[in-house]
């Protein structure tokens, strides 16, 4: 069964926690590759990464930085 989102990208900011984790488990469920950005807590974003290779995504965690 194709997804709707499969063969598409999909960037949430702050995916580490709350909503933003939310968004990024929706999107992955819905077939989308999805890459988080993640300001300090890396073992949260790690955490969120691995729940979603449950759904044959292809997550990927980035740490947000600050010029």
């Amino acid at each position: 069964m194709s997804k709707m989102l499969e063969g598409k990208v999909a960037l949430v900011t702050g995916g580490s926690r709350g909503i933003g984790a939310a968004i990024a488990r929706a999107l992955a469920k819905d077939g989308a590759d999805v890459a988080i950005s993640y300001a300090s807590a890396k073992d949260r974003a790690d955490a969120v990464i691995t729940e979603l290779r449950i759904w044959a995504c292809a997550p990927r965690p980035f740490r947000q930085t600050r010029p």
